[in-house]
């Protein structure tokens, strides 16, 4: 985000945006390869451990350390397809995130929207909206901050 608008300004930007913001491929290209990375590793870990426990004899001690770290790369890759898979409707001042077959997973009126911020991650940048008695995170979209940038 090049132009960091104050938080009062984005908040008026956001209760003016309209329309569906996706994920470009750009944005989905590297985290749907590391969740595809990631299930490889976790499968992998899963096979070399029933396949060592066959080839010993059963330990179950063994056994059930490989099963556990295969389940937590495959969570892993499943949270991160959860949030990567996920776009941002706006429309007559509300927002909703919408998962990629068109599930809405949460709607909220931007009305009484106090506070907009920013944070950058690993996972990209995340605006945080707050109200007085709940917030939310969003993904800044390429979409989303193009759309910002020029005051829609």
């Amino acid at each position: 985000m090049g132009y960091v608008p104050s938080s009062t300004d984005l908040v008026k930007r956001l209760e003016r945006l309209r329309g569906e913001f996706r994920p470009s491929s750009g944005e989905l290209l590297a985290p749907y390869g590391l969740i595809i990375a990631i299930a490889i590793f976790g499968s992998a870990m899963f096979a070399f451990a029933a396949f060592d426990k066959f080839r010993e004899g059963f330990d179950i001690g063994g056994a059930w350390l490989g099963v556990v770290f295969a389940i937590v790369f495959l969570l892993m890759g499943a949270l991160l397809a959860y949030y990567m898979g996920q776009s941002y409707v706006f429309d007559n001042g509300t927002i909703s995130c919408v998962w990629l077959n068109g599930k809405v997973i949460w709607r909220e009126s931007l009305a009484g929207l106090q506070h907009v911020a920013c944070r950058s991650t690993r996972g990209g940048v995340w605006l945080i909206l707050k109200w007085p008695d709940r917030s939310r995170h969003i993904r800044l979209l390429d979409a989303i901050d193009k759309a910002l940038a020029r005051g829609l």
